[in-house]
């Protein structure tokens, strides 16, 4: 969009601005100035108001939204909206008050046409009215024209007011020493307490503080301000990120010659101070976060900002524990955990260089950093570093992007890299540092793994193995510690009655509802969906009924009862929600208060826990009969992963995989830890197939509340998208998505596989906005660079 500036100063790139939109004011972002406005339009609106003194985002973040929009093809401003705090989003409300004018024409013989009339009276009545409010009283009414008429009459004043979502600061009553008493002050003991409390401190205290030492009233510390002793005043006090205590050896590290060599490599390349990617594959406990921390050491020493990624919240306290030892508290702080306030709060003190080390998760990928060295993205491979809803990207690929911008070094870690970072290593596009070994001599854990198929024949259990059993027995006898996987939350998958064969489906998707004991109730996995357990089928009215499957909650039942003396804990997102309860759980088993800890996938990803002897897979293959090209990927990554949380410290461990599937590639190279072997095999599918990394996808998915809509939307997209395509795509479909209905919407999806990336993308672009013109009630999502296409 495109305004005229009436300021007597260029207005910088990043700052926002209050412009006028049809009949309202909007907020908006300067992404650029031009001398002479290249658009035919009669009249250019000018902005409103300016809303920011500084820029907002600096340049190199822009030049990365600005690539962001387009390479994953969505609007500028959805991406400048994603990148800012929700706590930092700036409304707008409009005011209109009555004048006296206004006032004096309501009681006038003389009135206005009927419309204006009724408008005026109706603010007299009120004296100030939102313009949301009268919108709502006159529906049907052209308000905003009739509004601006009547400011031009005089009648009314209208006033734009903006409203920060959230405070930045936060006040707390304080108290500051002004002078000593003297003999004539005449102090009573609460005074003299007070004044002996102050001089002690020797500096402004606040009250809370003071409520500590004394129980004193305002009365007394009022009689104090009156007698020229103290000066009470409100402080601006900044909030405190939580930090975890979780049990950690202080014991200064010493590098390995795999870990010195891996930093002399890396240290270089960063000193050169150009854009480099470094894939850092190191096993697990082969001490990949040392190496982050020294490689910002250096960075930070060198006058340069760092960056550290995570893929989820989870992996954050341990991350925050080691740092706090290396860097103290003055890190930028960025996730989901934080309150909108604190989130917002953080993202000022980077912005204003308070900071110059940031780590979060997949959206600090936007943090207000300048002069970048250095951006570390941990466990590179994780799913989590896709956004699945809109801004649709992936965190890493931006990362990489946002190095090359501001010209840093990249370094990609994981025990168990994503294909393409390997491939683009053997490539030589991506330079390549290993870590083979463990540090401190441990030992990689000996995996086993049980065919289910023969167990459940003889034991008749389909959850646990004799062998699992009899380890974890063992495990609590020598005071170690167990972690149980099984990636699925809940308590069964489905309710099935035994007399008609009927499963309790969701109403608005067309997937079973998964039981939850810890709700007692069917929750959809999908739309989130709650209703209550019947007492009987919905079909048939039988009592037959079954919980059939089994999540985490049923494992955990089946443990407490085989094991009633352990002491055992669930974590999966049901429990991570609240990001307290998620540091204490890790806190607590960090301390040994906790000797079995179930969970899904959160438990298999980078945490340190030394005394962890064994880890048990339940399911281990289950993503393996997914309809997705991933699933074999996913699979090794997650056994993988699960498996070197085991034997981290002095104990060597022991790692149980049940599979129905033993035989399976995936399995067989996570039971040697041979990421080679995975690779060659995986690679060649896809190579076959044509899949990435060899080529590259967009995966789209049209839905409608009619299926027949649904579909004859897909196949006139298929059709325009190959019109446009001259050889650059191949369009696949449309085809019933693997969930067909979600939120009561039938879903198709194409899949687009890109030969030329540039022009299959131009191609895309040009026939989903003629697709919109042609369908504008029909939805879709396009999602660049897919990693699922469930």
């Amino acid at each position: 969009m495109t305004y005229k500036n009436t300021a007597e100063h260029a207005l910088p790139e990043g700052i926002r601005v209050l412009v006028p939109l049809r009949n309202e004011q909007v907020v908006g972002y300067i992404v650029g100035q031009e001398e002479k406005a290249n658009i035919t339009f009669p009249r250019i609106k000018s902005i409103s108001e300016i809303i920011d003194k500084a820029p907002m985002f600096p340049k190199g973040l822009l030049k990365l939204i600005r690539w962001a929009s387009i390479y994953y093809m969505r609007p500028w401003g959805e991406f400048m909206h994603a990148a800012l705090p929700s706590g930092l989003h700036v409304s707008h409300k409009m005011k209109v008050t009555i004048t006296q004018k206004g006032t004096l024409k309501t009681l006038s013989l003389e009135k206005l046409p009927r419309p204006e009339q009724a408008i005026l009276e109706f603010i007299a009545e009120r004296k100030t009215v939102s313009y949301g409010t009268l919108r709502k009283e006159f529906p049907t009414t052209s308000i905003f024209r009739i509004l601006q008429q009547m400011h031009d009459q005089h009648y009314i004043l209208i006033k734009q007011e903006l409203e920060e979502a959230s405070s930045r600061s936060r006040f707390k009553s304080a108290i500051e020493l002004v002078r000593h008493p003297e003999e004539n002050d005449k102090l009573t003991k609460k005074q003299q307490s007070v004044i002996d409390i102050l001089i002690d401190k020797g500096r402004n205290t606040l009250r809370e503080e003071l409520k500590q030492d004394i129980t004193v009233s305002s009365s007394v510390l009022k009689a104090l301000e009156r007698k020229g002793l103290v000066r009470l005043y409100e402080e601006v006090v900044q909030r405190e990120v939580l930090w975890p205590d979780m049990l950690s050896s202080e014991e200064k590290i010493v590098l390995t010659d795999d870990q010195q060599n891996a930093f002399t490599t890396l240290s270089a390349l960063l000193d050169k101070e150009t854009f480099n990617v470094s894939l850092l594959h190191g096993v697990t406990g082969s001490g990949k976060t040392e190496l982050y921390i020294q490689l910002i050491e250096r960075t930070v020493a060198a006058g340069k900002s760092a960056l550290l990624l995570m893929p989820e919240i989870a992996l954050v306290p341990a991350m925050m524990n080691r740092f706090k030892m290396a860097f103290g508290t003055s890190i930028g702080i960025l996730h989901s955990g934080l309150n909108q306030a604190e989130r917002a709060e953080q993202w000022i003190k980077v912005k204003n260089g308070d900071v110059r080390i940031v780590m979060g998760v997949r959206s600090a990928v936007f943090a207000p950093l300048s002069n970048i060295g250095v951006i570390i993205v941990d466990e590179e491979h994780d799913d989590s570093y896709k956004q699945t809803e809109n801004p649709r990207y992936h965190a890493r690929d931006s990362a990489i992007m946002r190095g090359k911008i501001e010209n840093a070094l990249v370094v990609l870690g994981s025990a168990t890299p994503s294909l393409e970072s390997f491939h683009w290593t053997q490539k030589q596009i991506y330079s390549y540092i290993h870590l083979p070994k463990r540090i401190h001599e441990a030992v990689m854990p000996g995996i086993n793994i049980v065919d289910m198929r023969t167990e459940y024949k003889e034991t008749g259990d389909p959850y646990f193995s004799g062998v699992l059993l009899r380890e974890m027995e063992s495990c609590l006898h020598k005071q170690q510690q167990a972690m149980i996987l099984l990636n699925r939350r809940g308590y069964a998958n489905y309710l099935l009655c035994r007399e008609c064969g009927q499963t309790v489906e969701c109403s608005r998707c067309s997937i079973s509802l998964h039981y939850h004991r810890q709700y007692h109730a069917l929750v959809c996995h999908y739309c989130g969906l709650q209703q209550a357990v019947p007492e009987q089928c919905p079909n048939c009215h039988s009592e037959f009924i079954s919980y059939i499957g089994s999540g985490t909650e049923r494992i955990e039942a089946l443990l407490t009862e085989k094991f009633p003396a352990a002491k055992i804990a669930r974590l999966d997102s049901d429990i991570a929600r609240s990001h307290k309860k998620l540091l204490q759980l890790l806190s607590d088993f960090s301390y040994r208060k906790i000797d079995i800890m179930i969970g899904t996938s959160i438990i298999g990803k980078g945490h340190h826990f030394p005394y962890v002897t064994l880890v048990g897979v339940i399911s281990a293959d289950s993503a393996l009969s997914l309809p997705d090209f991933r699933s074999a990927e996913k699979t090794f990554q997650l056994i993988t992963q699960v498996a070197g949380r085991a034997g981290r410290g002095e104990h060597e461990g022991t790692v149980i995989i049940q599979s129905f599937l033993p035989e399976h590639y995936a399995i067989q190279a996570s039971q040697f830890h041979d990421y080679a072997q995975f690779y060659n095999k995986e690679i060649a599918f896809r190579s076959h197939l044509q899949y990435p990394p060899f080529i590259s996808l967009v995966n789209i998915v049209v839905s409608a509340t009619r299926k027949t809509q649904a579909l004859e939307a897909g196949k006139a997209l298929v059709t325009m998208i190959r019109s446009e395509s001259n050889g650059s795509l191949k369009a696949l479909g449309p085809s019933p998505s693997p969930i067909f209905k979600i939120a009561n919407k039938h879903r198709y999806h194409i899949l687009v596989k890109l030969f030329k990336r540039e022009p299959g993308k131009k191609a895309i672009a040009a026939a989903l906005a003629y697709f919109q013109q042609t369908y504008p009630r029909i939805t879709y999502t396009c999602d660049v660079d897919p990693i699922s296409i469930l």
